[in-house]
């Protein structure tokens, strides 16, 4: 989609090590407002350029420690709220009786890490993805992941990991609600994978 004006602010501050690492804080607001072509051609992802009117988003994490050393604790929020031109219908790429109501995407994120000096990492942690729609009987949807990472820096240039995602009580119309950009997380996944860099 095309964007007419976009702005972005982001703020952080880390403080000295406490115990095991240091401590850092980060806000970021941003937000864009998209062209209006009302020519009804679809653009980037099937989507016409005069559905959507304008976005908001805010995140927020916090982390301790050192995500390549010991022990690293983070979590993180985010909101992002869409704005769309009211009497737009649309539906998997062509126009119909089908219109699209307002919503907000809210997530939240939390991992716990360990790195041990040979270069073997552990980690998993939680994710909670929330789809809200306006209006009346709008979707409301949940997603629930519990993800799982192993990975061995065998050395500067050559590293390998496993990891998985698992479903822990994604709702069953979480897919639909998200026109299945999110279908992902609605069942388990798994992936083996290896790097070197020349």
């Amino acid at each position: 989609m095309d964007i007419s004006s976009a702005y972005a602010v982001s703020v952080g501050y880390t403080f000295p090590e406490v115990l095991f690492g240091p401590i850092s804080v980060k806000l970021g607001y941003g937000g864009a407002q998209f062209q209006d072509t009302d020519d009804g051609e679809a653009g980037y992802g099937d989507y016409p350029n005069n559905i959507y009117d304008s976005y908001n988003q805010w995140a927020a994490s916090v982390s301790w420690g050192n995500l390549s050393d010991g022990l690293y604790l983070a979590v993180m929020g985010n909101a992002r709220d869409f704005d769309v031109r009211e009497g737009k219908h649309f539906n998997g790429g062509a126009f119909d009786d089908v219109a699209i109501d307002d919503y907000t995407v809210t997530g939240v994120e939390a991992v716990i890490s360990y790195c041990f000096a040979n270069g073997v990492q552990l980690m998993t942690g939680w994710e909670w993805m929330n789809m809200d729609m306006d209006g009346a009987n709008a979707p409301d949807e949940d997603a629930f992941v519990v993800p799982v990472n192993a990975r061995w820096q065998i050395n500067p240039n050559f590293r390998i990991w496993v990891e998985a995602a698992f479903d822990a009580g994604t709702d069953d119309d979480f897919a639909d609600a998200t026109n299945n950009v999110n279908a992902r997380y609605a069942e388990n996944i798994y992936q083996v994978g290896a790097r070197y860099t020349f």
